[in-house]
């Protein structure tokens, strides 16, 4: 395989995957939109729509609207957060828009619970500050506090239940999602709330048996999920760079269930039933995550719960390229900056490889004369061909193989940059010179164009070979333009740091071309003897 070949391979490997991820976004089931009802999960605990009922607690960072009747969250904007590059105002992450539902219902359940088949907590708000409320509710001599505090995009939710009564009670905390999925996002920035819709966006558990479960909206809608039961775990709805988890109590087990109701996809975790005596006091402490997918801190909420932040098979590159990206922004304030200055030092890092690569392909190159001259010396014996074709490349060293194999390196980085650039909220509305939005598309197509003009050059520094196949040669010619297409779509960060990657390679393309030149025309290139030998054949065994 030869260089050419080489890079023919990793450009119809990378186009492959592009247009798997074009099948995938085509193929997805899109949503169904009619007017919102109140859903109900299948222990007939239902979610109160009334809105009447809403207060709001805020921080810096999170307001979260709670009706106060029952103590559900039915909105939450993310004030750090602007919805589009234009539209700035806070990103909603809780909502009750028909186009993207999403609240929690949460509660006591078990038969001392506040909320069973029949009602739902009365709550009265007894104290409230800026950023917390406590709410209390009395039946049959047992009073229920439900104190909800916010502590940055965390939302803690403690609940005391005093049993007055003389007869023991059993309670079991519960939440529930209860969500539709937002409309396909548009490609471009401009009009985009979360992002391109190549990331993963619904259901994802954590549980004793796996630690990161995605669970598909059809698997819910034809009951094909099956109740789990765990010790330890969480339940999250991930939307691109945003996710709402819940952390359940982590006094016992738990289970996860889900329904399909109205167009509605629900996802219930509810805790296992704990004997309150009485006379008696009992503490329970949930927390939900409500905000964007920030991995350090997602990692000090709950174990695994980073998870979320989806790089896909490509993980063990996209982590170290993205804390190797947030170091170099620690230095440097701006984002675009940042991917330019994170392809140096990757570059940098292969530069070993790199420089194996760019040197053999000079060396291939100046030596086209001989291996022409060799060529015709065989005739059209293609034994003879190949032997004498050998000899040259053993004469100077030269490989087919040296440049092929430091060029495949770059695919799974190109992938792993990929899903990095999707999937870091960091680059979400950052912009660089005329780029609003480094995570999604040029709305002007600028960089894509640019970068197809820069391989079209980088291309002519590599003349194919003669002999090369004429279908080949069509397709290489072809490969910029192609580039230039699907490129249009991808995120404006990847296409920059694919741009400043072509750039270095074109100067090590030109630094080698005319290195080698330099010393084949003055016969200062190292040569070896080449010892002829005869091709061994196999032994007959006796």
């Amino acid at each position: 395989m030869n260089q050419t070949r080489g890079i023919l391979f990793i450009v119809l490997a990378v186009l492959s995957f592009l247009l798997f991820q074009a099948y995938i976004q085509d193929t997805a089931p899109k949503p169904q939109i009619d007017s919102v009802t109140a859903a109900q999960d299948p222990n007939n605990v239902g979610a109160d729509s009334d809105n009447s009922h809403a207060l709001t607690i805020k921080n810096n960072v999170l307001r979260l609207t709670i009706n106060s009747k029952t103590g559900d969250f039915i909105g939450a904007d993310l004030l750090k957060y602007d919805r589009t590059v234009e539209d700035k105002t806070p990103l909603t992450l809780l909502s009750s828009n028909p186009d993207d539902y999403l609240r929690v219902v949460n509660g006591l359940a078990g038969e001392g619970g506040t909320d069973s088949a029949k009602t739902r907590a009365d709550y009265k708000v007894v104290n409230q500050t800026e950023n917390s409320v406590t709410l209390s509710y009395t039946h049959n001599d047992v009073v229920y506090t439900k104190t909800i505090t916010l502590d940055g995009y965390q939302a803690l939710v403690d609940y005391k239940v005093t049993n007055n009564s003389d007869q023991a009670i059993n309670v079991a905390p519960y939440a529930s999602f209860i969500y539709r999925p937002a409309p396909a996002p548009s490609l471009f920035s401009r009009s985009n709330v979360y992002g391109t819709n190549q990331s993963y966006a619904g259901l994802v558990i954590s549980t004793d048996s796996d630690n990161y479960e995605k669970i598909s909206n059809g698997d819910i809608e034809d009951k094909d999920f099956k109740p789990v039961k765990s010790k330890e775990g969480w339940t999250a709805i991930s939307q691109h760079f945003f996710v709402t988890a819940y952390v359940p109590y982590a006094g016992t087990d738990f289970t996860i269930y889900t329904d399909y109701y109205q167009n509605n996809y629900i996802i219930n975790t509810l805790s296992a039933e704990t004997t309150v005596n009485a006379n008696s006091t009992a503490t329970f402490s949930d927390k939900y995550w409500i905000g964007p997918k920030l991995q350090d801190d997602l990692q000090n909420v709950a174990k695994d719960l980073d998870l979320v932040v989806d790089y896909g098979w490509a993980w063990f590159l996209s982590l170290p390229l993205f804390k190797l990206m947030q170091f170099l922004h620690s230095f440097i304030s701006n984002w675009g900056i940042t991917i330019i200055a994170l392809t140096l030092v990757v570059r940098l890092i292969i530069s070993p490889l790199s420089r194996l690569q760019f040197r053999n392909q000079a060396l291939m190159r100046v030596i086209q004369p001989e291996l022409a001259a060799a060529n015709e010396r065989a005739g059209d014996d293609r034994m003879k061909r190949l032997t004498e074709t050998t000899k040259v490349f053993k004469k100077y060293g030269a490989s087919q193989f040296t440049g092929c194999f430091p060029a495949l390196i770059q695919m799974p980085i190109f992938l792993a940059l990929f899903y990095l650039m999707n999937e870091a909220v960091e680059l979400r509305h950052q912009s660089f010179l005329w780029i609003h939005d480094l995570s999604q598309a040029d709305p002007y197509f600028i960089l894509p164009i640019l970068n197809g003009v820069i391989m079209i050059f980088m291309f002519s520094l590599t003349p194919m070979p003669e002999n090369m196949d004429p279908m080949q040669r069509k397709i290489m010619k072809m490969m910029p333009y192609l580039f230039v297409i699907f490129f249009l779509f991808l995120p404006s960060g990847l296409i920059l740091y694919y741009i400043v990657s072509n750039i270095i390679t074109i100067l090590f393309i030109m630094y080698y071309n005319k290195k080698m030149t330099y010393l084949y025309a003055n016969n200062l290139l190292p040569t070896y003897k080449v010892v002829d030998r005869p091709i061994a054949m196999p032994r007959r065994k006796k």
